[in-house]
């Protein structure tokens, strides 16, 4: 029976390096029958010390009051009534340098489209992407028009050094759709960064430079740039990784 199987161990681990003193560790939760999870990190990659444990159904952790431009290793495991399961894969994360910080999305927007995953899924290049695909209107296949559009929010610290950090593709398309991003400190008034047109994980990222005046809340928004009459694809944006980077 469940009670009597320790729970199954989590996946996917991951940590990504949110600021010079905190790393931010996430998995997947896999278990059905998990009290908690239990967080360990380690210096070497080899001995490990536990740091924390978490309620159930929970996934994600951040560690904080670390070294700057340090590398720290996380594993994760579930805890149950029956026992622990096995550890996850090792996470690793190297902190930024003092006075340095990614600012991750911590929430979102979807204005007009179907959206796979979250915000959530674009915080790290762990190979999980957050997918929005275009809504199609109806009516007659000449008339009909495809339209995208999501927003994601962040917390940018202040830096003399201000720009945004995008790894995103599309599906290849036949009407020439591509994807624009843009940024906005009120959510009205919006400037154009990048274009996304490959049709596969570049596996490197397009770096667009900020105003160097601006921190707090800043809103970052995905369009569709094709929104012609009979243009009948409903393509997708797939975001891999993105941060706003102050130094």
């Amino acid at each position: 029976s469940p009670g009597t199987q320790p729970p199954l161990a989590p996946t996917n681990a991951a940590a990504t390096a949110l600021t010079s003193s905190s790393v931010q560790v996430i998995w997947d939760d896999n278990a059905a029958t998990e009290t908690g999870y239990e967080v360990e990190r380690s210096s070497d990659g080899v001995s490990f010390s536990s740091l924390a444990t978490t309620s159930a159904n929970v996934t994600s952790y951040t560690d904080s009051g670390l070294s700057a431009l340090t590398t720290y290793y996380y594993r994760i495991r579930a805890v149950g009534t029956a026992g622990p399961s096995g550890w996850s894969n090792t996470a690793q994360a190297t902190t930024l340098g003092s006075g340095s910080g990614d600012a991750l999305a911590i929430g979102e927007l979807s204005i007009d489209g179907s959206v796979t995953g979250s915000y959530l899924d674009t915080v790290s290049a762990n190979g999980v992407f957050e997918q929005i695909e275009e809504l199609r209107t109806g009516g007659r296949p000449s008339n009909r028009v495809t339209y995208l559009e999501h927003r994601w929010t962040f917390n940018v610290p202040a830096g003399s050094s201000i720009a945004f950090h995008l790894r995103a593709w599309k599906t290849a398309s036949s009407d020439g759709d591509d994807f624009v991003f843009a940024w906005s400190t009120d959510d009205v008034n919006y400037t154009n960064m990048m274009t996304v047109t490959g049709t596969s994980d570049p596996g490197t990222y397009t770096v667009a430079a900020l105003p160097s005046s601006i921190s707090g809340t800043v809103f970052v928004r995905v369009m569709d740039t094709d929104r012609t009459a009979g243009s009948n694809d409903r393509d997708s944006i797939y975001v891999e990784h993105m941060f706003i980077r102050s130094q």
